[in-house]
């Protein structure tokens, strides 16, 4: 992810964070935290990582890059979604969410959701949690307000993340080659896309969808005018994480440990 000028990779193997220079691609700093840091998010304070390993989440201060805070949560937190002042993690271990207070670190509560995670996104003041290891092949929007699913999404196998872009939402479903593109206010589904390997990561932008793919090491750009692959690149080993800064993708690799800039032009 991107924030105080920077670019945060979470580290699974490596059990750390690594903040990185955009401007230059220079390592800034190498943060350990508990075991297997899997995503991360930033509030106005710090940066939070999820630790799949350790049922915990760890914040980072990026004055400092040292740790100065960690929360215990549910098993295996895989992602973290700010809503309001509260941090909503997502623990893949039991389907449920741990919600934290984003300036004390104190749990608020928990909600289950009978959902085994991915990556969840807010648009549109909802959660939309897809069900990665879960066999719905659903993604799910949950209201903060209300704590409820309030919409259902008819995904592929395994859903990764989602994005949203060009009024739609899309998943990338890795088990089965494919990406959905949903209504966001119906959560009907308005296409699916055939990719000729598997679909990680997406990031949606106004003018193109860009799909990782971890087993196929390939990048995808798919127009959202047509709903079809509009060019290809291949990547280096197990690329998954992709984020854009300025007018470049940054797109990390879990095979060879590098994070990789790419020009969409």
């Amino acid at each position: 992810m991107v924030a105080f000028g920077s670019l945060w990779i979470a580290d699974l193997n490596g059990d750390a964070v690594t903040r990185i220079d955009a401007a230059t691609g220079r390592v800034l700093a190498t943060v350990s935290v508990t075991p297997g840091p899997v995503s991360v998010t930033a509030t106005a304070t710090g940066i939070w990582a999820a630790d799949y390993n350790g049922s915990t989440i760890s914040k980072i201060d990026p004055a400092t890059n040292a740790v100065v805070q960690t929360a215990t949560v549910g098993p295996k937190p895989v992602s973290i979604v700010l809503a309001g002042t509260t941090l909503w993690v997502f623990n893949q271990g039991n389907g449920s969410a741990s919600l934290v207070d984003a300036a004390t670190g104190a749990i608020a509560g928990t909600v289950s959701l009978a959902v085994s995670a991915g990556f969840a996104t807010l648009s549109g003041g909802l959660i939309w949690v897809p069900d990665f290891q879960g066999s719905s092949h659903q993604v799910v929007a949950v209201d903060p307000a209300t704590r409820q699913v309030v919409r259902h999404v008819t995904a592929g196998s395994t859903p990764v993340n989602v994005s949203f872009a060009a009024g739609s939402g899309w998943t990338g479903n890795g088990a089965d080659d494919t990406v959905t593109r949903f209504d966001p206010s119906t959560g009907a589904v308005q296409a699916i896309i055939h990719l000729p390997a598997d679909a990680d990561n997406v990031l949606a932008t106004p003018d193109a969808v860009w799909v990782t793919s971890y087993m196929g090491n390939m990048l995808f750009r798919i127009d959202p005018a047509r709903n079809a692959i509009a060019a290809s690149l291949t990547l280096g080993s197990e690329p998954n994480g992709i984020v854009q800064q300025g007018d470049q993708l940054w797109i990390s690799e879990s095979g060879s440990n590098d994070v990789v800039q790419v020009s969409p032009s």
